[in-house]
Formats: structure tokens, C-alpha cells, sequence
């Protein structure tokens, strides 16, 4: 199919929106849906205008996106393909290559990501999950009322959370209610540095709570045994093991009371229970992401596949591209 400009035509600036003169044609192709499944490709003269404030341009078609090979329609389709399996498995079905599928999921969240606008959040999730047989880690903030991921940085540091915390105002960082988070010294930090009256706010994650309760015990046992067995035959003293273990509950209770890292805001238990439980949702999504792609070496690739299937972002060219175009 091919398509022929009039080169009599004034052109809008895609810049400033100004009619220019056209400059000059170059040829473009696009691959669209196929015809009775046959494979269809669009050839046109795509047209350059001259802005006088903006130089030469390039001039966007009705029928696909500046930088895409793909028309709108194709792209969408793609797109809806991405959201239910792997690249590898919708480049088989579409027969494209690896690359070519990859982009459009690469423009996808670029665009997604330029258009997004960050709503009111009130409950904030904050984990890490890593990648690369565990040897590197990232950082994932969602939304857990929309269960959806907002913000997602490299490693799992004080400075990871702080590019989530500078995004938001003074006042929607005030409408926070609850941060789900696990015990992570450079997450507490990071949010109580930005975060006001954040020690009523942080929930912790019951695991990593039972964790380190367990840990406490365990070090106060190793220490009652070691005591009882110098000074008496302990393995014989049933009543001496009783005592060892209510020490043990006793200190463990005490080390978890002057834990610096503790919140304080125990009145809101059921809040925090909540949280808790809705930070456990995004994680499980992207386990799956990352079993889907059978490994992800490249982090960039990584917080994209993220921002594809848990950002809840706009990911086709445009609102109304797919009713306004022809092809």
C-alpha cells in the first residue's frame, strides 16, 4: 500500500503547531495489521516541514507514532499480546523478531511514564526483589489502595527511596497515612527524614517482624544454655530448661521493645495489618514478571517489564489514536 503526500500542503509544526511550508519528503514504511492474513506494509513519503522558530521536522502521520515502525493499530494489538505473555512468545505468534516486539514494549512505557500524573496516596508499599540470581536488588514503591507500582530506583539504600519521597509535595506527603515496608535501616531512614510523624505511620512486614523476634530468641537461648551448662547438669534439670526458655521470651520481648527502628503507633494495629497484607499483592506480580522473562539481565529492562504490567500506566499511542486512525 502506497501513499503519496501533496507537496502543494501547508504542515504543522509538531512543536508549536504553526502551518509551515513543507522542506522535503523522505520514505517511510510501516507494517500494519495483515489483510486476509496476508502480511500488509504502508509506504508513504513522509513529509518534513520548516519551522522558522524550530528548524526541520518531521511530521507526524495519522496513522502511527513518530517513532514507530507499526501502525497504531498494530501497535495495540501488540501491546494487548505483551500484557498476557512473554516477548518471545508474541514475537512467535506475530512473526516479528525479539527486537521489534521489544520496542513497542520499551515506547509503551516512555509514553506511559510522560503522561503519567501522580494521584493522592494515602497507603504506601515500599519492598525490594532482586534479579540476577540475586545478586543485585531494586527498589519498588506502590500504591497499595490501587495496587499499582509508582516508583521503582536501583539497590535497596537511603537513597533509593529518597527519588520516590522528592517526587511528591510537601502536601501529598502529608495526606500519607500508612508506609508498609520491611525492617531495612535505609527505608525507615529515608522515611522519617521526609515523612512527618512517621513513626506512627511505618507498618512493618510480619515476616521480617517474626524474624528478628525469632533471632532475639534464639541468641538469649544460646546464652541461657551455655550459663546452665557450666554451672549444672542441664540436659537432668527440667526445671532449669523451663527457666531458660522464660528468660528467653522475657528478653526477646525486651529487645523488641528498644528496637530503634520500631514504630511507635501501636494504637493503629488494624491499619497496619492492612498494609501490611496489600504490600504482599505487588510482590507476588512481579515474581511472576520475573518467571515470565526466564531472567532479566538488563535492570533497565527489569523496571520496565515493572512499569509495563503493575504501573497502571497508559501504554497505547495515544487516547484516541485507535478511533481516529484509518489503519
Amino acid at each position: 500500500m502506497t501513499i503519496v503526500a501533496r507537496s502543494d500542503l501547508r504542515h504543522p509544526c509538531p512543536s508549536c503547531g504553526k502551518a509551515c511550508p513543507g522542506y522535503d519528503t523522505r520514505q517511510r514504511s510501516w507494517r500494519r495489521l495483515d489483510t486476509c492474513q496476508f502480511k500488509t506494509i504502508i509506504e508513504a513519503d513522509g513529509p518534513r516541514a520548516e519551522c522558522g522558530e524550530h528548524g526541520v521536522l518531521q511530521i507526524d502521520v495519522p496513522w502511527a507514532a513518530l517513532d514507530s515502525g507499526f501502525t497504531v493499530r498494530m501497535e495495540s494489538l501488540i501491546i494487548d499480546w505483551l500484557l498476557e505473555s512473554s516477548i518471545s512468545a508474541v514475537a512467535r505468534r506475530m512473526h516479528l523478531t525479539w527486537d521489534e516486539i521489544d520496542g513497542v514494549k520499551q515506547r509503551a512505557v516512555k509514553r506511559g511514564l510522560e503522561h503519567r500524573e501522580i494521584e493522592v496516596i494515602r497507603r504506601v508499599g515500599v519492598d525490594e526483589t532482586s534479579y540476577q540470581k540475586r545478586h543485585e536488588c531494586v527498589t519498588v514503591v506502590s500504591d497499595l489502595e490501587r495496587s499499582r507500582v509508582v516508583f521503582v530506583a536501583d539497590d535497596r539504600k537511603r537513597e533509593s527511596l529518597h527519588g520516590f519521597w522528592r517526587r511528591l509535595t510537601p502536601a501529598r506527603i502529608q495526606q500519607i497515612e500508612a508506609s508498609a515496608m520491611e525492617m531495612c535501616a535505609g527505608y525507615v531512614s529515608s522515611t522519617l527524614a521526609h515523612v512527618e510523624d512517621a513513626r506512627t505511620k511505618i507498618c512493618f512486614d510480619r515476616f521480617h517482624a517474626a524474624l528478628r523476634s525469632n533471632d532475639a530468641v534464639n541468641t538469649v537461648r544460646k546464652q541461657e544454655n551455655r550459663e546452665l551448662a557450666a554451672r549444672v547438669a542441664y540436659a537432668r534439670r527440667p526445671l532449669a530448661r523451663c527457666f531458660a526458655q522464660g528468660r528467653a521470651r522475657v528478653g526477646a520481648q525486651r529487645r523488641g521493645a528498644h528496637d530503634p527502628r520500631a514504630p511507635v503507633g501501636h494504637r493503629q494495629r488494624n491499619r497496619a495489618r492492612r498494609s501490611r497484607r496489600r504490600r504482599r499483592e505487588p510482590q507476588r506480580q512481579v515474581q511472576w514478571i520475573k518467571k515470565q522473562a526466564c531472567g532479566l539481565r538488563n535492570r533497565e529492562h527489569f523496571r520496565n517489564a515493572i512499569y509495563f504490567h503493575l504501573g497502571g500506566l497508559h501504554l497505547y499511542p495515544g487516547p484516541d489514536s485507535v478511533t481516529r486512525a484509518t489503519f
